[in-house]
């Protein structure tokens, strides 16, 4: 199996974000896979949405000076549609260990999923003693597997954001 060819949307512009998530708002259902990445000074740096297995968004928060990516009021509205998206009935989010991120979106969004499918603990129920880290979950699950989990580990987010918010679709 091939790699799949991927369509990111990194650095989109203010009309890109509101435009995507008014698109999977006016549908009936959406299945939505998350991930955040968080800054060394521990707020959420960027978060991602996948609709598919090549299709992703990356909504960055901070630049490479570590500042805000938005203006105040764009910010505001991006985080008011996402705490809408996020918190809809008819929104799933899947995740991995999404605890973690849940956190983080309560705490910095004011915000919580109401339905969530979490690929850790949803493995672990099926197949207890097993490991559940992404690197063994991907192997098992995806038709082409790349280990890309070390790509995050080591970026520096105010050096590198184009990798950081690449990185951040693929995981």
């Amino acid at each position: 199996i091939h790699q799949p060819v991927y369509d990111f949307k990194i650095m989109p512009t203010y009309t890109e974000v509101i435009t995507q998530i008014d698109e999977w708002m006016s549908r009936e259902a959406v299945i939505l896979a998350c991930d955040i990445e968080t800054t060394s000074n521990h707020f959420i740096g960027c978060i991602g949405f996948a609709d598919s297995e090549t299709h992703a968004i990356c909504i960055p928060f901070i630049n490479s000076n570590n500042e805000s990516y938005w203006n105040d009021n764009d910010e505001i509205d991006i985080i008011l549609a996402l705490r809408r998206l996020i918190s809809s009935t008819s929104t799933v989010i899947i995740g991995q260990n999404f605890a973690f991120d849940a956190q983080y979106l309560a705490r910095d969004f004011g915000c919580l999923p109401r339905n969530v499918d979490d690929t850790m603990v949803g493995h672990h129920l099926c197949y207890p003693g097993t490991p559940r880290g992404l690197d063994y979950l991907s192997r098992l699950y995806l038709p082409f597997h790349t280990y890309w989990k070390d790509e995050g580990k080591f970026i520096d987010e105010k050096r590198d954001l184009a990798q950081w918010f690449t990185y951040n679709c693929k995981d």
